[in-house]
């Protein structure tokens, strides 16, 4: 299985297994309301059978190689989620980059540095010609992190996600597999 340390002490992603189900379940639980703001996907994992589910659909998509989910563990404790978002577009070797992190964890750099992880692996390993961020135009956290990976503000969806009662615009970053730094 998947596991790369970190440049951070005690800091490091790997891949989500069954035996993460109710700590991942219990992540979610504490940072629900957190999440909601960002994300329309929480509704569906209300319980450890959700949560399990989705752990298999990531193994799933792991197996099959088309994509991959991991957990960003610091100080041994699992502190959120970083991967592919849907499977890949083989057509255009193309992958969707989604993260995110207990709010408790933040602003140490853990994002940015997981998502190396991700980009090495996707551009080296799946040969990937382009990884993609999609993020609402008021999350901060997220765009940080785009500018901080390089990625290239490409263009702006109005109205694209229905989250929280009303629509949201969406930026989306790119970056091809020729701009990427490599190893951190």
């Amino acid at each position: 299985m998947y596991r790369c340390p970190l440049e951070l002490p005690l800091a490091e992603v790997r891949m989500l297994s069954y035996e993460h189900t109710a700590e991942l379940h219990a992540l979610i639980e504490r940072n629900r309301t957190y999440l909601k703001k960002w994300f329309g996907w929480g509704d569906m994992m209300r319980t450890q059978a959700d949560v399990q589910r989705f752990v298999s659909y990531s193994l799933t998509q792991f197996s099959q190689r088309n994509g991959i989910m991991l957990g960003i563990w610091y100080q041994n404790k699992l502190a959120g989620l970083i991967g592919h978002q849907q499977p890949i577009d083989w057509t255009n070797r193309l992958g969707w980059l989604i993260y995110w992190l207990d709010s408790a964890a933040q602003g140490k750099g853990l994002v940015t540095m997981g998502a190396k992880k991700v980009l090495e692996y996707s551009y080296n390993d799946m040969g990937l010609n382009k990884m993609e961020i999609r993020c609402t135009t008021d999350n901060e956290r997220a765009i940080k992190v785009a500018q901080r990976l390089g990625f290239q503000t490409e263009c702006k969806f109005r109205s694209a996600q229905w989250l929280n009662g009303k629509y949201h615009d969406i930026q989306v970053y790119g970056l091809l597999a020729s701009e990427f730094g490599g190893a951190s």
